[in-house]
């Protein structure tokens, strides 16, 4: 199963050009490949707008979980009569592929690392170690302060002259919710956010096993949001954590993996922004296939 989370100002549908491109890399559509993927709305991106924490995504996820997994056991009886056996293997995976941008990166890093024995793999891109405050909260001054202050003539206006950039969504958002909490609730959860103090706080247990969850991360040399640094800095952090669990011979079932192996796979994009993955949809296709691979 694999569940796309988008970040702040975007809707779910902002994943149909990537999830489009990887389809049709395979030689046929199949019934799996299309049932396995979904796309995660998070609350006030648009509609319904509320309040809501890391905690409550946690349970979204785990709620879209159960339903998938209920959702196969049905498909799976169906299926079977028709003697295609990749169809019905795709529909008995019981485990999932958390793919995210920004905080929604943040989202499913934090899910993997209270349920990693749910998840197989992990795409973060434009997802660092800890944000720049310094920017998130101009952002959040702006926003405040200008955008949300403008008259809804104002937004409308400015809507239309924008029409053609995908993150015109978050305009859609401000007009359709005056009171904005959904969005404000993932600029908060951006400013807590802290990869190594998260981490820190697991039990033991927890920390090994995510340590054995593979991780692709990706980012923009032009990302003025995210560096790139930061970004690689969760890799460095991981890769410590293993270092200490070895030295105090700490037992790690690596499965297929040598010790030697590093689970964090980096790719830079040069020239590309925050949005790494439209900027570079080519690049994003190809690594996103191949770490499935591995």
């Amino acid at each position: 199963m694999y569940l796309f989370i988008h970040g702040t100002g975007a809707t779910n549908s902002f994943w149909i050009p990537q999830i489009r491109s990887i389809l049709s890399l395979d030689e046929k559509y199949t019934d799996a490949s299309l049932l396995d993927t979904f796309t995660l709305a998070l609350p006030g991106h648009p509609n319904n707008d509320k309040n809501f924490s890391l905690e409550d995504t946690e349970e979204i996820i785990k709620d879209i979980f159960s339903a998938k997994q209920s959702l196969q056991l049905k498909l799976a009886n169906q299926l079977i009569l028709t003697g295609n056996s990749q169809v019905v293997a795709g529909l008995r995976s019981d485990k999932i592929i958390l793919i995210g941008h920004s905080v929604g990166g943040v989202i499913a890093l934090n899910f993997a690392m209270k349920n990693a024995s749910l998840v197989e793999k992990l795409v973060l891109i434009s997802t660092p170690n800890q944000f720049n405050l310094i920017e998130i909260n101009f952002l959040d001054w702006f926003y405040n302060n200008f955008v949300f202050k403008r008259s809804q003539k104002f937004l409308k206006w400015l809507q239309g002259i924008v029409v053609s950039v995908r993150w015109r969504t978050a305009l859609q958002i401000f007009i359709e919710n005056p009171k904005r909490r959904g969005f404000k609730s993932l600029l908060k959860i951006v400013k807590e956010y802290d990869f190594d103090k998260s981490f820190r706080k697991l039990t033991l247990d927890d920390q090994l096993k995510l340590l054995l969850v593979p991780i692709l991360a990706i980012s923009g040399s032009g990302d003025w949001l995210v560096s790139s640094a930061e970004v690689n800095k969760i890799g460095k952090s991981i890769q410590n954590y293993a270092e200490i669990a070895r030295s105090k011979k700490t037992i790690i079932n690596l499965e297929n993996n040598n010790e030697s192996e590093d689970n964090f796979h980096y790719k830079l994009y040069k020239g590309a922004g925050h949005n790494a993955m439209d900027d570079d949809l080519v690049s994003f296709v190809y690594d996103f296939r191949e770490f499935l691979k591995g």
